[in-house]
């Protein structure tokens, strides 16, 4: 029992030697078969590090964000428009549920895509693309006053002057701030 012990105490003080002088097996690469017939040699994976993205780019992706944000809004504005402007697309029980949530709907299916191909779904970028979503989706009236041809051309002059007679949110706070 004695010479079990005394075998295992010098194979751990030549492991212990081989180590403090960077022998084989120790620094990372690992050794398969044997030594004098040149073995095969492994390497241990390296970690990977997740890749930081600079400030600059970060600053630089936000508008992209929100534009995306916008454009997704407005294309789901569009689509619901168009597709209740042709009765025979959308199936009479489903009208009203389709005139209330169509176009937010249609808007956030396109902005989680875009989010995704891009990139944009995480973060600030993301607080930026939902902050163009509700920019667009609250503030469309605004947009009409001061783009009413861009409009006409995308929905009809109709949804424009239908726009046009809304109270928008600029409207009301010079009204209330008599500015």
């Amino acid at each position: 029992m004695a010479q079990i012990a005394e075998v295992q105490r010098r194979d751990f003080i030549d492991r212990i030697q081989r180590i403090q002088k960077g022998g084989p097996n120790t620094v990372g690469t690992i050794y398969a078969g044997p030594a004098e017939a040149g073995g095969i040699q492994y390497s241990q994976p390296k970690k990977s590090r997740k890749p930081r993205v600079s400030f600059l780019k970060e600053l630089i992706l936000l508008p992209f964000a929100a534009v995306l944000g916008a454009v997704s809004m407005l294309a789901g504005r569009a689509g619901s428009y168009h597709m209740q402007a042709q009765p025979e697309m959308v199936p009479p029980q489903y009208a009203d549920l389709f005139a209330v949530s169509a176009d937010w709907a249609i808007a956030a299916v396109l902005a989680t895509l875009l989010a995704w191909s891009f990139r944009m779904g995480h973060g600030l970028r993301c607080v930026a693309l939902v902050s163009g979503f509700l920019a667009v989706m609250l503030g469309e009236t605004v947009m009409v006053d001061y783009a009413p041809d861009a409009f006409a051309a995308v929905f009809s002059p109709d949804y424009v002057a239908d726009m046009k007679s809304m109270p928008n949110a600029l409207a009301a706070l010079d009204e209330a701030f008599g500015t």
